[in-house]
């Protein structure tokens, strides 16, 4: 069963967007430059002119998905993990609760404010080689990632979404509902602007040798041909992930350390996840 989670505040990282605040997708406008400094809300900028960027196709605004143009026409509370989010006077368009990003619109997200999305871990300790391994996709960007996407209408509950987007995105069928919820947070993520950005559940599912020799990965969705695969864990791949996708692993490695399980891993194992956490 799902678990409760261990929420990210904003506190722990002040200038926990600095990825989209330093980058953007290639079909993006440039971004304003902006200091760190400069990034809250709090601090008063009074030039900040920030460009518009709503790159949405004909096909996705006929689609029924995407928010009205004006956001103050949606119906729903513009909420956040990060607890209650401010709107912009005059326009009704809610704030990043991060602060600015150089950007202001939707991009390419389909909602005002928050757009959810999930980001499942699976786990499994290599038969031959003992050491601890994750399922990993690269997206058609060259980007090592975590498979994963964002919450559909339909899907009826947090660990249906992350077992369709598991399915979706590397073939593996898996009962997600085993799972633990790491974090519930914000995601430093390319895409997000002053107005929009994506906010993720993250869980972890770790598989017997049993139940990982079952499972057949084929990428699919928004991976690359052939990459979905198991990978070690260790420094080389979590610089190589997107956005904040090492975040999450380390937030896994952490959750392990301090459990039971810990002292059920191999010796090689145990190693590794110390050499990464300290």
């Amino acid at each position: 069963m799902i678990v409760s989670h261990r929420p990210i505040h904003a506190a722990a990282a002040p200038y926990a967007h600095t990825v989209c605040v330093r980058n953007r997708p290639s079909n993006y406008p440039e971004r304003a430059p902006l200091p760190l400094s400069a990034v809250p809300w709090s601090v008063t900028l009074k030039d900040y002119d920030p460009p518009e960027a709503n790159l949405h196709s004909p096909e996705e605004r006929l689609s029924g998905l995407l928010d009205p143009s004006d956001p103050r026409e949606v119906s729903r509370d513009f909420d956040s993990f990060d607890g209650t989010v401010r709107i912009e006077p005059a326009s009704g368009r809610p704030l990043n609760p991060h602060g600015r990003t150089g950007l202001c619109g939707r991009g390419v997200l389909y909602k005002w404010g928050a757009n959810y999305a999930v980001d499942a871990i699976v786990t499994r300790i290599n038969p031959e080689s003992k050491l601890l391994e994750m399922i990993t996709i690269r997206r058609k960007s060259g980007q090592t990632a975590i498979p994963g996407g964002f919450v559909d209408a339909e899907d009826s509950s947090i660990a249906a979404a992350l077992k369709r987007e598991l399915r979706e995105e590397t073939n593996a069928a898996l009962n997600m509902r085993r799972g633990k919820i790491i974090l519930s947070g914000y995601s430093d993520d390319p895409r997000n602007t002053d107005n929009a950005w994506i906010e993720t559940t993250a869980a972890h599912l770790h598989l017997s040798e049993q139940e990982a020799r079952v499972v057949e990965l084929k990428a699919g969705d928004d991976a690359a041909p052939g990459s979905a695969r198991w990978s070690v864990i260790d420094s080389n791949l979590l610089k190589t992930f997107y956005a904040s996708h090492a975040r999450y692993v380390y937030s896994v490695l952490e959750e392990i350390y301090g459990s039971t399980f810990y002292s059920q891993l191999s010796e090689q194992a145990q190693t590794q996840i110390r050499a990464l956490l300290f």
